[in-house]
C-alpha cells in the first residue's frame, strides 16, 4: 500500500493524506514502468560505467511511474503515464517528478533535464520507510543551473545535487482545487 501526503503539512492535499493507490492504479503503473524499463534497458549502452542492475534499472522506473501517479492524485490531476516522450513533462504542463528512496535527501537534476525543460518545475519526491511518498519541495530548472555540477559516486555523469532545504515549500497551488496561501 502507497500512501500519499505531503511534507510541509500545509493542509492542501489534507484530505488526500492517507489515500492508498487502487489495484488498478497500482497496474497502471506498473505496465508503464515495465514499457519504460524495456525501452530503456534495449538503448542501454553496454560500456557504461556502472551500469544497473536489470532488477534496479525496472525497481528505479516504477518508483517513478508511482511517484507520478502519487503526485497527480495529490493535485487532483490525470496522470499521462508517457513512455518516451521526452519533450513533454511527466505531469503537465510544466512539472518533472524527481523520486528517490528515503535514504536520498537531495533531488538531482541533469544537464539534460535544464535542456528539456528550463521553464519547468522540478519536484523532489520520496518514498519513506512507512510506503508514503512525500514530495519535499520543486524549483524551476532556470534555478537548477546555478547549482554547481557535481558526481559524488563516481559514475562518470555530474549532475546538479540540491538540498531539500533549499528548494521552495509545496504545494504551489494549481490544478482544480481550492487552495488558502498558508500562513
Amino acid at each position: 500500500m502507497i500512501d500519499c501526503r505531503c511534507k510541509d503539512s500545509a493542509g492542501y492535499w489534507l484530505n488526500m493524506q492517507c489515500r492508498p493507490l487502487t489495484t488498478a492504479e497500482e497496474r497502471r503503473a506498473y505496465l508503464v514502468a515495465k514499457e519504460r524499463h524495456e525501452r530503456s534497458w534495449s538503448r542501454r549502452s553496454k560500456d557504461r560505467v556502472n551500469p544497473k542492475s536489470k532488477q534496479q534499472d525496472f525497481a528505479t522506473h516504477l518508483l517513478g511511474a508511482r511517484a507520478e501517479l502519487a503526485f497527480c492524485i495529490l493535485e487532483g490531476v490525470e496522470w499521462p503515464a508517457t513512455v518516451d516522450d521526452f519533450k513533454n513533462p511527466d505531469v503537465p504542463p510544466d512539472i518533472e517528478i524527481r523520486c528517490r528512496n528515503s535514504r536520498w535527501r537531495n533531488i538531482i537534476i541533469r544537464d539534460n533535464d535544464i535542456k528539456k525543460g528550463a521553464d519547468r518545475r522540478f519536484v523532489a519526491g520520496r518514498l519513506t520507510e512507512e510506503g508514503v511518498f512525500q514530495f519535499d519541495g520543486w524549483c524551476w530548472g532556470h534555478e537548477a543551473i546555478e547549482w554547481p555540477r557535481e558526481d559524488p559516486g563516481g559514475y562518470g555523469a555530474p549532475a546538479r545535487f540540491i538540498p531539500v532545504n533549499q528548494l521552495h515549500r509545496l504545494p504551489f497551488y494549481r490544478g482544480s482545487k481550492k487552495a488558502h496561501t498558508p500562513r
